[in-house]
């Protein structure tokens, strides 16, 4: 691709994130050369997000029978340092589809960490509330992630977990020596406030088995982010 190409547009919707503090060196072999980790007041921290893709096109073109799909990703937080500030992104250690002709052009064509599973979004939107559940099913394996809160959103309150993990306009993939840089353009997301958010999370296979323990523990923080009309685009290649 060329420096600067405008690569995916898209909608991104009812976003549901999981947010498990990690250590830093299980993180590591997944960062690109180049890259740093991002702390939160001392912590590094992985993200299990669901969310909802709508009205896709690559590359300009239209995807026919794949302009609605959900996702489900694991992702991490890092930082570059360029002309005077902190870009700071997401590293996607695994990204989850059900949809096999997006897992395999991902993989072959963009070389990025996809797996196919099945997914299903049901959403409501009330006037006093909204409700999300997303049912993941690995084979036998079952899991379950699901959010109610008000149904209207609200600004991310400045110097918090939620602004940290959420305001991310950067995304970085490739090894120690080239690092691919996108730009995700998007308005700042609204979070929904005094939510109730469930997960019933199994050790997911096609994640990397290093994180299994994570499952078996209590999301330190999770939110519900309303989304909004997506550009990503490809910025450079960086040689490390």
């Amino acid at each position: 691709m060329k420096n600067n190409q405008l690569f995916m547009r898209c909608r991104w919707e009812n976003l549901i994130l999981l947010n498990y503090p990690c250590d830093p060196n299980l993180l590591k072999p997944y960062i690109p050369g180049g890259i740093e980790l991002d702390y939160f007041q001392g912590k590094t921290y992985l993200s299990l997000v669901a969310f909802t893709f709508r009205d896709l096109r690559v590359l300009g073109f239209k995807v026919p029978f794949h302009q609605y799909f959900p996702e489900l990703n694991l992702r991490c937080y890092v930082k570059r340092y360029e002309n005077g500030e902190w870009r700071r992104g997401v590293v996607f250690i695994k990204e989850l589809v059900p949809k096999v002709m997006i897992e395999w052009a991902a993989r072959n064509l963009f070389k990025e960490r996809f797996g196919h599973v099945q997914i299903r979004e049901r959403a409501k939107r009330g006037e006093k509330e909204a409700s999300v559940y997303y049912s993941i099913r690995e084979g036998n394996f079952k899991h379950g992630i699901s959010a109610l809160t008000q149904a209207k959103a609200e600004d991310t309150a400045p110097h918090t977990l939620e602004e940290f993990i959420s305001q991310r306009y950067y995304a970085y993939n490739g090894n120690q020596r080239v690092t691919h840089e996108y730009r995700v353009e998007h308005v700042p997301w609204k979070i929904y406030p005094d939510k109730q958010i469930a997960a019933d999370i199994h050790p997911i296979r096609l994640f990397p088995k290093a994180f299994d323990t994570i499952w078996d523990k209590r999301p330190e923080n999770a939110f519900m982010l309303d989304g909004s009309p997506v550009d990503v685009r490809y910025i450079q290649a960086l040689k490390n």
